[in-house]
Order: structure tokens, then C-alpha cells, then sequence
């Protein structure tokens, strides 16, 4: 008895995780109700629990209380450590990156570049982003680069990876400095990312220097803290 009870959790088990990496069952989609699903495998609502409980515990599956049982959503990994872009970042974790450039312009520098790259006079490149992992709404950027150092940045460039470019060309980076902090979404931010009003974001303000302590670009990032898992490796000394 028990055995065949063992078995009816696995094959649950077994068609839910073959669904829900197949994305026959979608990221964010709710599941039906334990007895909906009892009835649909034809096994006990303890069965069924056993089996949920399982994908929750593996990370698969999300609990809401009052709403139900959600398919986790596509989260984008992020690692820190080192000076990586946003492209190449989603290759390497095996996401599909794209961007929707929403404004680029070469300018003097605005007040927020004069802040951190320390110049009044330089022209700049101003480029307003949304970008996407998997066609979903990952992060919406605002971005300024030293055009004395960065040249022409194309519409294309700014789609696809301007540090990409700026590799191609000989332009290094030699250190970043990076500051994260914890905030709402407001309306402007909420229609960008796709989200309501008062959504936890995480704003990120990376500046990029050269090797001879230069500041030469500035970005600021607001990420769906849904759709984003931060890592960072560090060396222990000692």
C-alpha cells in the first residue's frame, strides 16, 4: 500500500515538474486547487500536497496566502565581482537579453552627469533603457557616457551592449563603483517595469572609471525584485 501510494506522489510529482520546465504550465500561472488536482490525477488531496510541497521546497513553486499556488517567475541572475554587462550576463545564464531604447542623445552633460563624472562642459551620450531577459521586463536604465571616450553610440548599439561596443573599440574599464538601494516604484517607474505603484525595486548607481581614476560613465538601474537574484563571490583573506 504504501508503495503504491509512493508511486502516485511521484507520478504527480513527475508531471507537474515535466510541465513547468516545458512551460506548459507558464511562469506566474496559478495552479488549479489541491482537490481540482486530485480530481485530475485521480489521487488523494495528501498526495497532492506531498507533490506541491516538494516543487515549493525545490524552488519551482510559490505560495500566496489567499491567493493560491503560483509557477515561480523567470528570475534574472545578476553576479557581481566583476565589471560584466547586462548581455553578457544573460548569455552566460542562459537568458535571451534585449533592450527597448526609449531615448538616446548626445548633450551636454545634464546636472546627474556633471554629479558623477565630475564635468560641466563634455558632451554626453544619454541613453534611457528597458531591458528585457526572456522577453520579460527586467530593469529600466538611465545611462550617461563621456562622449570623448565612448565616441558614437548608434541606436543599435544601445539595443543590443554599449560596453560590448566599447571592447570592441579598445575603451577599458578598470573598476566600478556600485551602490544599491531599496525603494518603491512610482507611476512613471510602475509602467516602464510593468508593475503597480509601491513595488519593491532595487535601484542600482554604478559608476565606471578609467585606469587613471577617471569617471567616464554612469548608470543607474531599477530592477524587478521579482525577476532578479543577485550573487557576488569574494575572495577570503587570511
Amino acid at each position: 500500500m504504501e508503495n503504491n501510494q509512493q508511486l502516485k506522489y511521484q507520478n504527480v510529482y513527475d508531471d507537474l515538474l515535466h510541465k513547468i520546465k516545458n512551460e506548459i504550465i507558464q511562469p506566474g500561472q496559478k495552479l488549479p486547487s489541491e482537490q481540482e488536482l486530485a480530481e485530475m490525477y485521480q489521487v488523494s488531496r495528501v498526495t497532492i500536497r506531498q507533490s506541491l510541497k516538494h516543487l515549493e521546497d525545490e524552488n519551482y513553486l510559490v505560495r500566496e496566502r489567499g491567493k493560491g499556488t503560483f509557477v515561480k517567475k523567470v528570475m534574472h541572475e545578476k553576479k557581481i565581482g566583476k565589471i560584466i554587462s547586462f548581455t553578457e550576463n544573460c548569455i552566460m545564464v542562459g537568458d535571451l537579453p534585449s533592450s527597448k531604447v526609449l531615448k538616446l542623445e548626445k548633450q551636454k552633460s545634464p546636472l546627474i552627469a556633471q554629479h558623477f563624472l565630475n564635468t560641466q562642459d563634455e558632451e554626453v551620450w544619454s541613453v534611457y533603457r528597458i531591458r528585457y531577459a526572456n522577453g520579460l521586463e527586467v530593469l529600466y536604465e538611465e545611462s550617461y557616457w563621456l562622449d570623448s571616450v565612448c565616441k558614437e553610440i548608434s541606436e543599435e548599439t544601445a539595443k543590443s551592449s554599449i560596453m560590448g561596443y566599447l571592447t570592441s573599440i579598445g575603451v577599458k574599464f578598470h573598476y566600478i563603483k556600485q551602490e544599491f538601494i531599496a525603494l518603491k516604484a512610482d507611476k512613471e517607474m510602475a509602467e516602464y517595469l510593468c508593475v503597480e505603484e509601491g513595488f519593491p525595486l532595487l535601484r542600482s548607481t554604478m559608476v565606471f572609471y578609467s585606469k587613471d581614476n577617471k569617471a567616464i560613465a554612469v548608470a543607474i538601474s531599477y530592477y524587478r525584485t521579482d525577476r532578479m537574484v543577485i550573487t557576488a563571490t569574494r575572495e577570503i583573506e587570511g
